[in-house]
């Protein structure tokens, strides 16, 4: 939103609250225009709704007063998660990934999870699944996905050599 001049032109006025942000606008339009933006770049998910402010009956008009609610996925790059087994419900990618311990690999309209210890008879395709918006927030399941650790309390380290343990690929026990 810092970046898009475009985006904040549109914006009246910004007030902090306790849940989150607060953006007022001119239109309903400028409004809808805005939630497709951050749709577009982190999964969310909007409610619009209206609530009549006064009427006059006289003259036919109405004073209607809109908001558009936007519910932002929590979770952020680099969050260390774990999946719980009620997600297995929701079907698709995530299913798979139920009881695990998964690194938040990419946000933007869906979220790219990775198995942080994947099983060695996977392929590299079953250690990644896609989370889109309406998968995380169908049904309550927010509670399926919680955070352990955010990336602030992790420590990013590259691996330089992999030696595989015994030859049978069952990780340890072979002899020399």
């Amino acid at each position: 939103i810092a970046k898009n001049a475009e985006v904040r032109r549109r914006v009246i006025r910004i007030e902090t609250t306790r849940h989150g942000f607060d953006f007022y606008f001119l239109s309903l339009m400028h409004a809808k225009t805005f939630a497709s933006y951050l749709g577009r770049i982190c999964p969310m998910r909007a409610k619009t709704t209206q609530k009549l402010v006064s009427s006059d009956v006289k003259s036919n008009t109405a004073n209607v007063k809109h908001t558009v609610s936007c519910d932002l996925v929590p979770l952020c790059r680099d969050d260390l998660i774990i999946v719980d087994r009620a997600a297995s419900h929701s079907g698709g990618g995530a299913g798979r990934l139920t009881g695990r311990l998964c690194l938040v690999e990419r946000v933007t309209s869906a979220m790219r999870l990775v198995d942080a210890n994947p099983a060695r008879k996977d392929t590299a395709e079953g250690a990644f699944a896609e989370l889109n918006s309406d998968r995380y927030w169908k049904g309550g399941e927010e509670r399926s996905y919680r955070i352990v650790f955010s990336p602030r309390m992790l420590v990013r380290f590259v691996v330089l050599d992999v030696e595989l343990c015994g030859g049978d690929g069952g990780g340890g026990g072979g002899s020399g």
